[in-house]
């Protein structure tokens, strides 16, 4: 369930980044506005606020997650396939762990112990713009450091 969870939460940071850089025109159709925040407010409504955009995150995460980890196990010897496999998911609940006790902490640490629906709006904001810097930084690492095909030719 926390693994979903982080799934979910990284898919909202890869949606709200390619909106906001990738496909700016379409920003406002969104409900965006320019500096990347949603339209979602602390008095929003369940359905339309939370459960709506929750079942397409979940729906994304279980897309993602098999192929994910078919590629991840692709590379392996046949003799090391559970090998690889387990340290696929082990690592995916350790980052996922350590990720939501990562945000959870931020979020909790703006809202400095307020109630109140706008402390906890600006606490989670927080915490969505500290993943996104996790996720562009993963993506540049990745960029640098994975080694890439070169085609004979």
């Amino acid at each position: 369930m926390v693994v979903l969870a982080c799934a979910g939460q990284f898919l909202v940071v890869l949606d709200v980044s390619v909106v906001n850089v990738a496909l700016p025109s379409i920003r406002a159709d969104l409900g965006m506005s320019a500096s990347g925040r949603s339209t979602m407010t602390s008095d929003g409504g369940y359905v339309t606020s939370i459960m709506g955009p929750g079942i397409l995150m979940m729906l994304g995460a279980g897309l993602a997650s098999t192929p994910l980890a078919s590629l991840a196990t692709s590379g392996a010897a046949p003799g090391e396939a559970g090998l690889v496999s387990g340290m696929v998911n082990t690592s995916r609940t350790m980052g996922g762990s350590l990720g939501l006790a990562v945000l959870s902490t931020l979020a909790a640490a703006r809202t400095g112990g307020a109630d109140s629906p706008e402390a906890l709006t600006e606490g989670y904001a927080l915490a969505f713009r500290v993943g996104t810097g996790v996720l562009a930084g993963a993506v540049v690492l990745m960029l640098v450091w994975l080694p890439r095909k070169i085609p004979a030719g």
